[in-house]
């Protein structure tokens, strides 16, 4: 696999809708943290956290910088995420990121796997993404820099800057090779409007520390686990 792939974890503590998220408790650790374990569960060898220059994102920087086997962390713009994903990946000198957002710790490791997988088939794709499955769990998304730099120099809009890949969807006659594989399809059913798997609300962070709970000491619960909990779950 190149040497030129990273995974770059977007992190930050302002967040509009849930404040200091990233640093709420699960399971003595933190959301975060449980963020980072999971994707070093994976086959990716460089890892780094792109937060903002805020000083309240300093406490990012030092958790980062006391967890081993991670490549290292990124600051730059706080609101202008696209932007701070193509200074993360120039100044750390990769050509291919896989995005995931802080706020997904069920992330799955086999997600980024087979995201690795399919660019290694299509070493010249800009940009690949799985469909129709769990959002919050497959939520990881293979993008090149040139792809983004495409992105900055045609908008301006701040839907496209802070949600970094969607112009891609919405455009993709623009990109090279945008692949959308298909895995898993049974799992398709379970993306529906009223199911969330990533960390948005309090009741969120409820549900995820009861999982991380339930199969602890286990960090590496599957999909298929986390789905039939979620069922369970939701039937208290």
């Amino acid at each position: 696999m190149s040497k030129n792939i990273a995974c770059i974890i977007q992190a930050r503590m302002n967040s509009s809708r849930f404040p200091a998220k990233i640093m709420a408790p699960i399971n003595n650790k933190n959301l975060l943290t449980c963020v980072i374990d999971r994707v070093k569960l994976s086959n990716i060898k460089n890892i780094i956290v792109a937060t903002t220059n805020n000083p309240c994102d300093d406490i990012i920087e030092n958790l980062v910088y006391n967890k081993s086997n991670i490549f290292g962390i990124y600051r730059g713009d706080e609101n202008d995420v696209l932007k701070r994903y193509i200074d993360t990946m120039k100044h750390c000198k990769f050509d291919v990121a896989i995005r995931v957002t802080a706020d997904c710790p069920l992330i799955d490791p086999i997600n980024i796997n087979e995201l690795l997988e399919e660019y290694a088939n299509y070493p010249n794709s800009d940009y690949i993404w799985f469909e129709n499955m769990p959002e919050g769990i497959w939520s990881a998304e293979l993008v090149s820099l040139k792809a983004l730099e495409l992105i900055y120099n045609n908008t301006n809009e701040p839907y496209y800057r802070e949600h970094v890949t969607p112009y891609i969807r919405d455009n993709p006659k623009m990109f090279h090779n945008v692949r959308y594989p298909l895995r898993n399809k049974h799992y398709s059913r379970y993306k529906t409007k009223n199911t969330q798997f990533s960390v948005d609300t309090v009741y969120d962070l409820e549900w995820v520390r009861e999982i991380f709970e339930y199969f602890s000491p286990r960090i590496n619960f599957k999909v298929d686990e986390i789905i039939e909990f979620y069922k369970q779950y939701k039937q208290k």
